[in-house]
């Protein structure tokens, strides 16, 4: 069955969610922690320090369907002054104290991506300033999202009895997996996290690759989930 046929649904009991939440956070945390530490590698201290990965890592929001556009709603949320930079000491901690309250409050506790997200962004200061750029903030979007998928792919592949296969697929894993998207932020309803599942179920140019989200496909669809909850408060 093809990915937009299939509808998304909850989880069918509460305490296997909490479950998965708790097996998610630790996942996360540690997935966090080695793409943090490969993409911003460095050599050297002070001026001649040099960031061993750092097109890598700028290349790494854009890999499949996004562009710098879809990093703006976000930018703009966390950007409170308006000065087109985002302060790493008070913004960035304040902008997650605002992110938490757009997430469902089980799904923030349980996740803590929010509270973890906030000691991440800071490595993203390439240029040292205390500030993240567009591009920086771009970047540690990207790696926090890349974080997310490799975790929803661990927990979910293979979570209706199927062997693994590295990526998601068949009616068991989709609706799990959309079960836990379609509750994670307040104002995005199970009908808008389909649509958005299906509008970055791109990679890959066989017909079979539609029936199919892989890691890259959840790392897209994080950060169009995240602009939805923000222009639904803008409603």
């Amino acid at each position: 069955m093809k990915i937009f046929c299939i509808a998304i649904f909850g989880f069918s009991a509460a305490n296997k969610s909490e479950e998965l939440g708790k097996r998610f956070k630790t996942e996360f945390s540690e997935n966090l922690k080695e793409n943090v530490k490969y993409y911003t590698k460095s050599s050297g201290k002070g001026q001649n320090k040099k960031y061993e990965r750092l097109n890598e890592t700028n290349q790494l929001p854009f890999a499949l369907s996004l562009t710098a556009n879809d990093f703006d709603l976000a930018f703009d949320y966390c950007d409170s002054n308006n000065d087109e930079r985002i302060s790493v000491n008070w913004e960035i901690p304040t902008c997650t104290l605002k992110a938490i309250k757009l997430m469902n409050e089980e799904m923030s506790e349980q996740t803590q991506l929010p509270k973890l997200g906030t000691r991440a962004r800071k490595k993203f200061d390439f240029d040292n300033d205390q500030y993240l750029s567009r591009s920086e903030f771009a970047s540690s979007c990207a790696v926090l999202n890349k974080s997310f998928a490799q975790t929803i792919i661990s927990i979910f592949d293979g979570i209706d009895g199927s062997q693994p296969d590295g990526v998601l697929n068949g009616i068991g894993e989709v609706i799990a997996f959309g079960g836990m998207m379609s509750k994670f932020y307040k104002d995005v309803g199970k009908n808008e996290s389909r649509n958005l599942l299906n509008s970055i179920n791109v990679d890959g140019k066989l017909q079979a690759d539609i029936q199919e989200i892989t890691e890259i496909e959840i790392q897209d669809f994080i950060q169009k989930l995240m602009n939805s909850a923000l222009l639904a408060i803008e409603d």
